[in-house]
């Protein structure tokens, strides 16, 4: 009987080891594989997203879970090569949203580097991916409020266009023209010394003689945002040149409020945002107290917890730049003792008389501003949305915020304009039926139980 047991935990015992090396082995080849990708980007998918004031900005909560465990994973082995776990904030314009997602067992990032470092990582040749490899962008038209993607393949993109070209990179920029055209840049590898080759049936480009001293001419293309072609004309026949300077020309006029050069905002409790052209999302640094939340948490509840998510979420500024809007939804990221305009000096070259005026509120701002503001009754909502949802350690309303208050005509009682000074002009005036929002019409009433 001893016998016989010390051969069942012999072979017991066998097993486990057999097992446990078989795992191992298959540990190993695998780890080795995901290590053969020199270059890496997660393709990021919607996990949720919510559009503001009727389609002016939206906010999405990007996910990419499953490729950032693995790229964490082969990261710790192999820290040779940077893999890309930035933010997912993408591309974005007026209109659509470009996520760019790529597997390399080989390099396109920067040609030259290459040619400084030829060891650091086999050079992109090719232009058929290889087993396991991917390059793709994810282009969303918030048109569609479902936003479900057009996803184009770059490298059957860039053999559609030439059979010999090589991707090399793509413009983080979204490039949009005065005939309403939307394209990204890529930049390809258009190689002197190629050859196109049948293998098993199928038609390949081979790249010969990478070195030091060989030439590599590059062409810049045009990528259509809703076809996924690449031309080096536009649609409307524009050169590449011609459609960066236009595009670059209307960015500036259409969205002055974007170029100024006060970016970063300091909530209450010195919460961080970070706004950058028409992005914003808050900042690692964001931290909230049940006595210092922001008016955010009120107004637009589920975008304040997304945007919480600092690293996943972002909020796009869509269509042309309304600043009315726009001031008023980042006065709703700051409390009312520390205004986002308040001893804000706007520069002479974004003010409608050239000259330079220390501004102290919105009001002040939006008159003096060079593009003025769009009359939308949402905009007058949303600067109420300000007041009325600011949590105080007091508990109660300043009233010092509605000196000044312009209650458009719409919202009057008599439908005139009004500038009221103070909480008892702004009741007299305000025609609580004309607020459409249930949530705030509720909130003022709590605050002045007898404007119902």
């Amino acid at each position: 009987m001893p016998k016989l047991f010390k051969s069942k935990m012999f072979l017991f015992t066998l097993f486990v080891v057999v097992v446990g090396s078989v795992y191992s082995i298959k540990e190993q080849i695998r780890i080795r594989e995901l290590r053969q990708y020199v270059q890496w980007k997660p393709r990021p998918v919607i996990k949720d997203y919510e559009f503001i004031h009727n389609g002016e900005a939206l906010v999405i909560e990007w996910d990419d879970g499953d490729e950032r465990e693995l790229i964490e994973e082969v990261n710790n082995g192999k820290p040779k090569f940077a893999y890309q776990l930035n933010t997912h904030d993408g591309a974005s314009g007026e209109r659509y949203i470009m996520q760019e997602s790529y597997r390399l067992k080989a390099s396109s990032d920067k040609f030259s580097r290459y040619r400084t470092a030829p060891d650091s990582a086999p050079y992109l040749s090719y232009n058929e991916p290889k087993e396991g490899e991917y390059w793709l962008i994810d282009v969303y038209d918030t048109n569609d409020r479902k936003l479900k993607p057009k996803t184009y393949d770059v490298f059957k993109m860039v053999r559609d266009y030439n059979k010999k070209y090589i991707p090399l990179d793509i413009s983080e920029e979204i490039y949009e023209t005065e005939d309403n055209e939307t394209y990204f840049l890529i930049t390809m590898l258009a190689p002197k010394k190629s050859k196109v080759v049948i293998e098993n049936g199928a038609m390949k480009v081979v790249t010969e003689e990478f070195n030091e001293t060989s030439e590599y001419p590059v062409e810049e293309g045009l990528i259509d945002a809703k076809t996924g072609k690449i031309s080096t004309i536009s649609s409307s026949g524009k050169s590449v040149e011609e459609v960066k300077t236009e595009s670059k020309q209307r960015f500036e006029n259409r969205h002055p409020f974007a170029l100024m050069s006060k970016t970063k905002l300091t909530g209450s409790g010195g919460n961080d945002y970070i706004s950058r052209g028409l992005q914003l999302r808050f900042n690692q640094s964001f931290r909230e107290t049940e006595g210092s939340k922001i008016s955010l948490a009120s107004a637009y509840p589920k975008v304040y917890q997304m945007l919480k998510n600092h690293y996943r979420s972002v909020l796009y500024f869509l269509g042309e730049e309304d600043v009315e809007f726009r001031l008023s939804f980042l006065e709703l990221l700051t409390s009312p003792y520390n205004s986002f305009v308040k001893d804000f000096t706007l520069p002479a070259d974004f003010s409608i008389d050239g000259q330079e005026h220390l501004v102290q509120n919105k009001e002040e701002f939006l008159r003096y501003f060079k593009s003025q503001p769009q009359k939308h009754s949402a905009n007058f909502e949303l600067a109420l949305m300000n007041i009325f949802y600011e949590v105080t350690p007091e508990g109660y309303l300043r009233k010092e915020l509605f000196k000044n208050l312009t209650i458009p005509a719409e919202f009057s009682k008599d439908g005139q304009e009004h500038v009221v000074q103070d909480t008892l002009q702004f009741q007299e005036v305000l025609n609580i039926e004309k607020i459409e929002n249930e949530k705030l019409r509720k909130k003022i009433i709590e605050a002045f139980p007898y404007m119902k």
